[in-house]
């Protein structure tokens, strides 16, 4: 019998998890560099570290913001390969995103949740106008969200005072 025996104390902050109605965790690592193999390595250690406490299943996306377009998504670990599921935002397009959304406030449409989600990470996409642009851009677009949340509470409150 071999017994090996190690203590050592690590501290793994994951990004992102979340548990979802299927039973399994997504896991969500946000990435400005690409270390390759030195990141999957980490992120397969914080899969079988909560797998293992949780005895459930987890999927990791690694979201690439930063210009990186390719990254190594993985790696042989003896008689498996772990593998992360990646989203590269450079190969999104920022300009389209702006232009659908103005279009829809133009329209009097209120925006989803979804819509606000992208709207938040554009300024991290290909874009042809200047990232400040595009966070402005995206600033000004925002700011409908706290009207329509204004707008909710004053109907809210006038609903309740008038009842």
């Amino acid at each position: 019998i071999t017994e090996l025996v190690e203590l050592t104390i690590h501290s793994l902050y994951m990004d992102f998890t979340f548990l979802t109605k299927d039973d399994f965790y997504i896991h969500i690592e946000f990435q400005t560099t690409d270390s390759g193999k030195k990141d999957l390595r980490r992120f397969h250690a914080y899969e079988s570290v909560l797998s293992h406490k949780t005895g459930k299943n987890v999927i990791t996306y690694v979201i690439y913001s930063g210009g990186i377009e390719h990254a190594v998504t993985e790696m042989k670990c003896g008689t498996y390969t772990y593998r992360v599921i990646p989203i590269f935002l450079t190969a999104k397009d920022a300009d389209s995103v702006l232009k659908r959304l103005r279009e829809k406030k133009q329209r009097g449409e209120i925006f989803t949740e979804e819509d606000f989600a992208q709207l938040a990470i554009t300024p991290l996409m290909s874009s042809e106008i200047k990232r400040k642009d595009v966070i402005l851009e995206s600033i000004k677009l925002k700011q409908k969200k706290a009207l329509q949340q204004k707008r909710r509470w004053q109907c809210f409150i006038h609903w309740q005072i008038n009842s």
